[in-house]
């Protein structure tokens, strides 16, 4: 039998939690339907459905198979559309850390809802890296270089970090003006991955990039936090003007040696090497780089 079809009829007997109820929605027969799961299960090498007298149920396995199957049959559908000229549809899965998701996504995400009305945006938020590939996430958006060779990266965009205190801080410990100045300053780090470790920071002086050595007051491993922490006047924060920009505005924070630019870091879309992109996933990555591009904190890819 087809794959793709057995595949189709393995997610219509999940959706209906019943073989006789699959093969009624699938006109075929009730034979056709057990015949199509087992050869997928042979295939597999794994169980996907626990079968008992009272109900039909997926197994652990199963579950994570039965998201797989969405994601194929519908990316064939979309590829299937050719010149992109079908309108797009199902579950497109995105992961991004949460501070880009509250700021600059979800505030004019309604926009890219309306333009694909049949698709369902599956949005992941958080600081913590996932696996594209085993948590069945379409495509991630991240801030920093890509590490991992089995994963493509798409620039879409650019941050500036600000360096940046509360006047609290500033009045307590005196505003830098030197190199000098800084190493005798409290920075608050943040770790997002892994534990915390003793970094030096990187400012760019007259063209030349300069690593300055600076005490940390506290660590967090948390992007609202980091910021709670800055204007609360516990030290100095570089964070992504992005996030920055209305507290300066209000006077909450002050930026402190404007002059001294940080290295822009790039915005990307990351997806798996040896996954075709779909037309759900292209639609998205253009839409975000529209959004980022458009974005007054935010830098278009150069």
């Amino acid at each position: 039998m087809d794959r793709l079809n057995a595949m189709e009829i393995f997610v219509c007997v999940a959706d209906a939690k019943s073989f006789a109820k699959a093969a009624a929605i699938l006109d075929i027969s009730p034979a056709s339907v057990t015949k199509a799961v087992q050869s997928l299960e042979d295939h597999l090498g794994l169980r996907l459905l626990q079968r008992t007298t009272r109900r039909l149920s997926l197994t652990p396995e199963g579950e994570a198979i039965c998201e797989d199957c969405r994601r194929i049959i519908s990316d064939v559908a979309d590829l299937a559309a050719g010149d992109g000229s079908r309108v797009l549809r199902g579950r497109l899965r995105v992961d991004m850390p949460a501070s880009l998701a509250k700021t600059v996504i979800i505030p004019v995400v309604s926009g890219f809802i309306a333009s694909h009305p049949d698709m369902e945006l599956v949005l992941g938020v958080g600081d913590k890296s996932v696996d594209l590939v085993e948590d069945g996430v379409d495509c991630a958006i991240r801030v920093g270089l890509n590490s991992d060779s089995s994963l493509v990266a798409q620039t879409i965009g650019a941050m500036q970090r600000v360096s940046c205190a509360a006047p609290a801080y500033i009045a307590r410990r005196g505003k830098p003006e030197s190199v000098e100045d800084l190493a005798g300053h409290s920075v608050i780090r943040y770790f997002p991955k892994g534990g915390w470790r003793d970094v030096s920071e990187e400012f760019i002086i007259e063209g030349k990039s300069i690593e300055v050595k600076m005490r940390s007051a506290i660590a967090v491993n948390d992007v609202d936090t980091y910021l709670a922490c800055g204007l609360q006047g516990l030290g100095i924060i570089r964070i992504g003007r992005y996030l920055a920009q209305e507290h300066l505005d209000s006077g909450a924070l002050v930026e402190i040696v404007p002059q001294w630019t940080t290295p822009p870091t790039p915005i990307s879309a990351i997806y798996p090497a040896r996954r075709h992109l779909s037309p759900k996933v292209r639609a998205f990555i253009s839409w975000a780089g529209e959004v980022f591009a458009a974005h007054p904190s935010l830098h278009p890819v150069r």
